[in-house]
């Protein structure tokens, strides 16, 4: 007996579904199965460019603000914020973060280290509140380059504002607007800057000019900025790198816990260095398509995954963003999706026939004076 390929395919609609998932993670089952299959890939995928860019992580604000007391050394808060989760422009998504800077509720923003609203500085001795008042934040947008920029003032108060991830491999709407991951300040970074802070002269010569400049080369350089309000603006403000990626992200990856083996993805293991680890990634599909045209993909030439089962009963499928994070349900369209299946299909031959085929190839190779041996 011998093998011989032959291809399976199972068309995936998500439309199909119960519509009760929370996540863009679809079971499917197999009832016959798919048996003695070796290998697997993504054929064909179709799903109309309406993908959020606003859920999520990508939906909470995040930022430190310093203050350094009078007489004392420096201390910090963490705050935050969410925005409504769904789609938006670049023009509106700053439009409501400085909205929720405005704090004209007075409860949009979040103090961390209590879940209050409360926007003062805790005196780490008694637990009190200082009377400093909160720090002043002007969001803008360049319309010649298209730079992000965010201004900030304390008035005569001694203090300092860092935008912040918690960790490298954190996606948060401050790169999508622009701001270089590499400069956004890490939470574990914090206590770094306290000491880099703490090197200050006191008083007025702790100038937001002299801040900026602390924060401006390896291995501080991050966007920290002073605002006391004596300072130039261009000292108190903090321009994002690039041009922001808000309005439309770079892609999708499909991915399957049970069928993906056999990509590598890269992920930060520090400022300089990415490592690539095992996943489950099938497939990665580039979005370069505008808004609300349908982003599509199909191969001749698969990207194919060796399978660790050969039988084939059920399976998961998981849409995930461009930075690999598992989408909420309601923030993707329905799609399409093809997969196609390799199996390994045994030939079976009949003794009869085999004896016959011999035979007939013998008499063609020792004709006879007649044309054919006997």
């Amino acid at each position: 007996m011998t093998e011989r390929h032959h291809y399976k395919y199972v068309v995936i609609d998500s439309s199909k579904e119960n519509h009760n998932a929370v996540t863009a993670k679809f079971n499917v089952q197999v009832p016959h199965g798919i048996t003695n299959a070796s290998r697997v890939c993504v054929k064909s995928f179709s799903m109309p460019n309406t993908i959020h860019n606003i859920y999520g992580a990508l939906g909470k604000v995040r930022f430190v603000e310093f203050y350094r007391p009078s007489g004392t050394d420096w201390i910090y808060q963490i705050y935050q914020f969410n925005l409504d989760v769904g789609y938006t422009e670049t023009s509106s998504v700053i439009t409501a973060i400085q909205n929720k800077f405005l704090n004209a509720s007075g409860t949009e923003i979040i103090r961390e280290s209590d879940s209050s609203n409360t926007l003062k500085q805790i005196n780490p001795s008694t637990g009190a509140d200082y009377a400093d008042t909160f720090t002043t934040v002007t969001i803008s947008t360049d319309s010649s380059t298209y730079l992000n920029t965010l201004t900030v003032s304390s008035g005569t108060q001694d203090k300092a504002f860092a935008l912040l991830v918690e960790s490298q491999n954190e996606h948060t709407i401050w790169e999508s607007l622009g701001f270089d991951k590499r400069g956004i300040m890490k939470e574990s970074d914090i206590g770094l800057a306290l000491l880099n802070l703490g090197t200050l002269p006191a008083g007025a010569s702790a100038t937001p000019e002299l801040i900026e400049s602390k924060f401006s080369t390896d291995p501080q350089k991050m966007y920290v900025r002073g605002c006391k309000a004596s300072g130039s603006t261009a000292s108190r403000t903090i321009s994002a790198t690039h041009a922001g990626t808000h309005e439309n992200h770079n892609g999708i990856y499909i991915a399957s816990k049970a069928l993906g083996n056999d990509t590598l993805v890269s992920k930060a293991h520090d400022d300089s260095v990415m490592v690539a680890h095992n996943s489950d990634v099938l497939q990665y599909l580039n979005n370069d398509v505008a808004k609300y045209a349908y982003l599509t993909y199909h191969t001749d030439v698969p990207m194919w995954n060796i399978l660790t089962k050969k039988d084939i009963y059920n399976f998961d499928i998981e849409i995930r963003d461009h930075k690999g994070i598992l989408y909420p349900r309601d923030a993707i369209a329905d799609f399409v999706l093809v997969l196609m299946f390799e199996t390994l299909e045994e030939i079976e031959y009949n003794k009869d026939e085999i004896i016959a085929y011999n035979q007939l190839g013998y008499r063609l190779g020792h004709p006879t004076t007649s044309g054919l041996s006997r």
